[in-house]
């Protein structure tokens, strides 16, 4: 069966969380000789939440921001006008629990653009904000199966 786009992908909406579908695919010639089958399989995204902290690693603090919005000031180094630890600020040092469901794709309006996971109530701050994901333990939500907020 050929595909509709002739790209050799094909997406599938499962529709469900955490499913396995596989596939086996076969080629044949133009004589009707058919060539080895391959097949693949992978499984769709965990539902739910995850806890992360952010990550000393990556940076001191992260500003968290709103949807679209340009909350951090390069020139003053200021989040929606609050330096050191204040909020809307997210410090690594303080580790609190950041819980996330979601994730979008924005600029930071100072060094280009993110993945974001929003903030969730269960947060030590800033719930209904947004915060960079590679400032986080938890990193990419693609990696994951995060589903897009």
């Amino acid at each position: 069966m050929a595909l509709p786009d002739g790209s050799g992908k094909r997406t599938i909406n499962t529709a469900g969380w955490e499913e396995t579908h596989s596939i086996t695919v076969q080629t044949f010639n133009s004589l009707g000789t058919g060539g080895p089958a391959a097949s693949a399989s992978a499984k769709s995204g965990r539902q739910g939440e995850w806890t992360t902290t952010m990550n000393p690693g990556a940076v001191v603090r992260s500003c968290s921001f709103t949807l679209g919005g340009a909350n951090y000031d390069p020139k003053k180094f200021t989040c929606d006008g609050q330096s050191n630890n204040t909020p809307p600020w997210m410090a690594s040092a303080d580790q609190g629990a950041i819980v996330v469901r979601c994730y979008i794709d924005q600029s930071d309006n100072w060094t280009g653009m993110h993945r974001w996971w929003r903030i969730e109530s269960g947060s030590y701050r800033n719930v209904g904000r947004y915060i960079i994901a590679g400032h986080t333990h938890l990193g990419d939500p693609a990696g994951i199966g995060a589903p897009p907020c």
